[in-house]
């Protein structure tokens, strides 16, 4: 008959101690870390759908469409003559409203704040239409101002949505 004494049953019991609160240990970790995954999603779709109300407004609509269908100009003299701060303001709003949310929106997704698939399925036209239309004119605007990074968050914009979108159709 094998002894087994006291001092080795306590070793075993305190090493399957151990072993039983490190695992416990990791699975509280890895369910700590999936509430903290599942918080951040829900963060960004609360998020999105805050722009997305607004991008929704009727108001805001009615001014995006006017912007992107109604406008006309054939080049950047006669664009800033029609629309530009200095003639007028009004106009100069609209087309700074629309540019300022588009900005806003390619920052938190160049940031990852939000889901390059959520802008693309919900505001791809949009999205779209504003810079394909506005290329020449943002270009232009690049040359005039100090501060392009403006530009540039609304181009990268475009690129993700179109990239997203040359994806789908493949």
């Amino acid at each position: 008959m094998v002894e087994i004494d006291i001092q080795t049953i306590s070793i075993v019991i305190a090493a399957m101690s151990v072993v039983i609160a490190a695992a416990n240990s990791i699975q509280a970790s890895r369910e700590a870390q999936k509430t903290r995954e599942s918080e951040l999603e829900n963060r960004q779709a609360q998020l999105f759908m805050e722009i997305y109300n607004r991008f929704n407004d009727k108001e805001f609509s009615k001014m995006t469409d006017d912007v992107c269908f109604n406008w006309q100009w054939k080049d950047y003299d006669e664009f800033m003559e029609k629309y530009g701060y200095e003639r007028n303001i009004e106009a100069w709003g609209d087309f700074s409203a629309l540019f300022n949310f588009f900005e806003g929106i390619g920052v938190l997704l160049k940031q990852g704040l939000i889901r390059a698939t959520l802008v693309s399925e919900l505001m791809s036209g949009p999205i779209l239409r504003y810079w394909e239309k506005f290329e020449p004119i943002l270009n232009e605007r690049r040359e005039h101002l100090t501060h392009h990074e403006a530009i540039d968050n609304v181009e990268y914009l475009y690129r993700e949505v179109r990239s997203l979108g040359s994806r789908a159709r493949e």
